[in-house]
């Protein structure tokens, strides 16, 4: 598939994550989130509640898996753009980037 008339390819599924999105009728990620509204701050309650009924140590450990989730989404990026990158230097940008976005 051609690339804006400049020659370049991109792979099918490439193109797939360039479709704009369809959210149940809505145009725009806003018109989804306001049709979401009413129900975002009674649902947001009942997450805070129940986050609140867990032990601390529940509260670390979810909070630790979620870093390292974050951590291997940000890898398989890294992957998915750098293919040829060894485990090592997949790594090392991971915390080159994790360094940037600190210092901003």
């Amino acid at each position: 598939m051609a690339v804006g008339g400049t020659g370049l390819r991109m792979s099918a599924a490439r193109a797939v994550r360039h479709r704009p999105l369809h959210l149940g009728g809505v145009t725009t990620k806003t018109e989804y989130l306001s049709s979401m509204r009413d129900t975002l701050g009674p649902a947001e309650a009942v997450r805070i509640a129940a986050i609140r009924r867990l032990s601390p140590e529940v509260r670390l450990r979810n909070a630790l898996d979620l870093s390292e989730l974050a951590m291997r989404l940000a890898m398989a990026r890294i992957r998915g753009a750098h293919p040829e990158l060894r485990e090592h230097q997949v790594l090392a940008l991971l915390h080159r980037q994790d360094r940037g976005a600190a210092a901003d």
